[in-house]
């Protein structure tokens, strides 16, 4: 498939939901859902068409922490500040504040590593966010890096600042994220 314009890929988004829920309404549809009326659907991003799609259809809102620059073709990303974060969920919250119940929200985790020394773990990163300070860069609410009780300090903030219920981490990090895990076990 080509890749598109972002714009194209999210109206291509928005009509592969459509026709899976066709689907999934069909009983000629083989085989069909063990849930009713569909499996739960996760829909990932932060742009405001995406957020329009989420509200109406996704039962996970998952934020990926990124943005399309604007009016860059091939999709470059710029990451998002955890300002940034507060007003991408205030809009999905705005956006699906007609839902009788809300989509959980899903944050993904770029980066899971453990450290004693965040500032010198997040230095090698600079150069991808020229932008950012690095007191910012280390405020990124994608990255978890310090220990397992400072990452799970952190995850226990972004859930009371952003409502996230739960977080995906990427492969990489899944093994680091064991320790996390650890720390927020009966909570």
């Amino acid at each position: 498939m080509p890749w598109g314009t972002p714009g194209e890929r999210v109206s291509h988004l928005s009509r592969t939901i459509t026709e899976l829920d066709r689907l999934f309404a069909s009983p000629e549809h083989q085989p069909g859902p063990l849930q009713r009326p569909r499996p739960p659907l996760l829909i990932g991003g932060n742009g405001d068409r995406v957020l329009r799609i989420v509200a109406e259809h996704a039962d996970i809102a998952a934020f990926t922490g990124a943005r399309a620059v604007p009016g860059d073709p091939d999709g470059k990303l710029d990451v998002l500040t955890a300002e940034g974060l507060d007003e991408r969920v205030a809009t999905y919250r705005r956006l699906a504040a007609a839902r009788a119940e809300p989509a959980e929200l899903n944050l993904l985790i770029q980066m899971v590593e453990v450290t004693k020394d965040r500032r010198a773990t997040i230095r090698p990163s600079l150069a991808l966010v020229p932008h950012l300070t690095e007191d910012e860069a280390l405020d990124l609410p994608i990255l978890l890096l310090g220990t397992a009780r400072q990452m799970a300090e952190q995850l226990r903030a972004q859930r009371e600042r952003y409502g996230f219920s739960y977080v995906t981490v990427l492969e990489p990090g899944m093994e680091a994220f064991g320790a996390v895990i650890e720390e927020l076990r009966g909570e």
